[in-house]
């Protein structure tokens, strides 16, 4: 009977992971998307295989991005280390690791059902109300942005630690060893979460809200009995919880405060007032609880908050939705069905640090949800478990898994813009209603991508369009004279190298950055940008002699050779006599290495013999 209740159980959760890995299936086709992928990922100058070098600026840059996030770059790293620059690899991590999130927010699901759900917990309709639960979160339209950006692994990554982190926790034993070890454990994968990035910094918040529900089980509400058994709980969270949470906290900001030019700074006081403040904290605070609900329209990236917010129609409903909801956690608060309040009052904290109270302009990205849905997934699980005859059930059943089915369909049709830059941008600027600093820098983006690619046309097209949307803009009336800079430039760089085809920027960006690789020997890491920069100009013979020169540094002799006269056919001879003797003598010692004694004869005579036309 066991096995076969076992058995059901893995099915149902198997189902629910499957759809979920169904719903994202088509990610692991996608392209990077120059909306950060391109500074986090594949123009990232820092980012390679794990060397002193890497993991030196991992763990002390604070200038690069306005986060201190040292282990999210150790996950990028690591997934360059498998993948290069191949997009695929990184999608597919990001489905997979999302996957694995699933799995353990169901199991989290069960475990507040069995601690503050109705009596007697368990039974199968304990682990359906996890499982729709945890499907819920799991295929729902906000978790595109997550899933389908290969620079939305951070937040993947940053959760998973966070839930392991979390499950640890609450199904830890009291006063044994094991229980000991499991503390210690989740307090580590907690560091690992913000040192992936600084999501849940209120996480310690949130685990006293859950110590003092489950306290409040035992003994009315703040009653002596129930204050002895909170106090311990909320020594151990601050002590071990709280100090990593006021550590990286206090890294964040600094890095924010000292971050490259790329990004701004922080806004002022004087800029944003305390009303300012507490608009925008009504307005994430209530839209997160809304928007699961109510996911339209769907849009790849969110206006930016009119100020003052106020007098946009969503902030009344945001406020309304808020107090709502804190009406109801206070109406609860006294009962022993404590969980619904704990959930409620772990979700206004958690969404503390992304509630806009140190941003302008502010604007609330669906990766926001991916935190901030949990606590209301669990709060769907314990109110499933909670229908007790067969009748509430089956139409609670039928009703969410209608919803579920609505759901996917809108994940799998917002999964299409997400696919590469072009569609991007394209979709982006069609989908946003107003004219705000958002669509503003969109336009910008758009322009700077088509530049970079070489498609200077369109470039000059799209900022014209956006300089008739925002005449006033500053950054796109920068980037117009910019294209023609970069128009200049590549023809110029073409006419040296006797091109019939200007150069792009992208393309000199993958070549100055494998330059970089190959002064500190980072053979690997060259050859996979100067792939990209052939990917992106199959001419570029400098790109393909200098991938020949680090296939011999690689050992790789008979690969550099093809590579060489592939070179030589491209650049129609003007590749120097001298550049060539030494590349022929290189690929003569690295095929003497390996054992290669003819090609290294042929090499070494060839080699000598420009050698001594070039010396003359």
């Amino acid at each position: 009977m066991k096995n076969r209740r076992g058995l059901i159980y893995g099915s149902v959760i198997g189902l629910v992971w499957l759809v979920a890995m169904a719903a994202f299936w088509p990610v692991r086709h996608f392209q990077f998307i120059q909306f950060d992928d391109d500074i986090n990922i594949y123009l990232n100058p820092h980012l390679g295989r794990f060397d002193g070098t890497t993991v030196g600026w991992m763990l002390t840059d604070t200038h690069y991005m306005r986060r201190y996030i040292p282990a999210g770059w150790a996950g990028f790293s690591l997934l360059y280390g498998l993948f290069g620059l191949d997009s695929s690899g990184y999608h597919w991590a990001c489905l997979l690791l999302h996957g694995i999130n699933v799995l353990l927010v169901i199991a989290i699901c069960h475990e507040a059902i069995k601690r503050f759900g109705p009596r007697p917990s368990g039974g199968s309709w304990t682990v359906v109300s996890a499982a729709l639960a945890g499907a819920w979160w799991a295929w729902h339209p906000l978790r595109v942005e997550i899933v389908a950006w290969a620079s939305g692994y951070m937040y993947v990554q940053a959760l998973f630690f966070l839930l392991g982190s979390f499950y640890l926790y609450i199904t830890r034993k009291e006063g044994t060893l094991s229980g000991r070890l499991r503390l210690w454990a989740s307090a580590g994968l907690y560091l690992l979460s913000v040192a992936t990035y600084p999501l849940a910094l209120a996480y310690p918040a949130a685990l006293l809200c859950w110590e003092a529900a489950d306290s409040q089980r035992r003994f009315p509400w703040w009653s002596p009995g129930w204050w002895q058994g909170f106090k311990p709980a909320m020594g151990r969270v601050l002590g071990l919880f709280g100090l990593v949470s006021i550590l990286f906290g206090g890294m964040t900001i600094y890095a924010a405060l000292h971050a490259g030019p790329l990004w701004s700074r922080p806004a002022a006081v004087a800029t944003l007032t305390l009303p300012v403040r507490m608009e925008h904290l009504v307005y994430a605070e209530g839209y997160n609880l809304w928007k699961p609900w109510w996911p339209f329209p769907p849009r790849l990236v969110a206006n930016s908050l009119k100020t003052p917010a106020w007098r946009d129609g969503i902030f009344w409903l945001c406020a309304l939705t808020l107090a709502g909801a804190a009406w109801g956690c206070l109406a609860v608060k006294t009962s022993r069905r404590s969980g619904f309040w704990a959930v409620g009052a772990a979700y206004l904290f958690l969404m503390l640090p992304m509630s806009g109270l140190f941003d302008a302009p502010f604007f609330l990205g669906d990766r926001s949800s991916y935190l901030a849905s949990l606590p209301w997934t669990m709060a769907v699980a314990m109110l499933l478990a909670a229908c007790a005859q067969p009748w509430q059930r089956k139409t609670a059943g039928f009703v969410l898994a209608a919803i579920l089915c609505g759901m996917f369909i809108l994940s799998r049709q917002r999964l299409g813009g997400w696919k590469d830059s072009q569609t991007f941008f394209s979709t982006a600027v069609r989908e946003l209603s107003q004219p705000d600093y958002e669509k503003e820098h969109l336009y910008h983006m758009w322009a700077n991508m088509l530049n970079l690619e070489g498609r200077f046309e369109e470039a000059r097209a799209t900022c014209e369009q956006g300089l008739r949307e925002f005449p006033a803009s500053a950054e796109l009336g920068r980037e117009r004279p910019a294209i023609d800079q970069a128009v200049r430039e590549a023809a110029r760089e073409a006419g040296l190298l006797g091109l019939a085809v200007p150069v792009p920027g992208l393309v000199k960006s993958h070549d100055r950055i494998a330059l970089q690789k190959i002064q500190s020997f980072e053979w690997a890491d060259a050859a996979d940008h100067l792939r990209a920069a052939l990917q992106a100009a199959p001419d570029y013979y400098p790109a393909r002699f200098k991938l020949a020169q680090v296939l011999v540094a690689q050992g790789k002799a008979d690969e550099a050779l093809a590579c060489y006269l592939e070179a030589m056919v491209s650049s129609r001879g003007n590749i120097s006599k001298a550049e060539r003797a030494d590349f022929l003598l290189m690929l003569a010692q690295a095929s003497a290495l390996n054992g290669e004694e003819l090609l290294a004869r042929i090499a070494a005579e060839k080699g000598q013999a420009l050698r001594a036309k070039s010396s003359r």
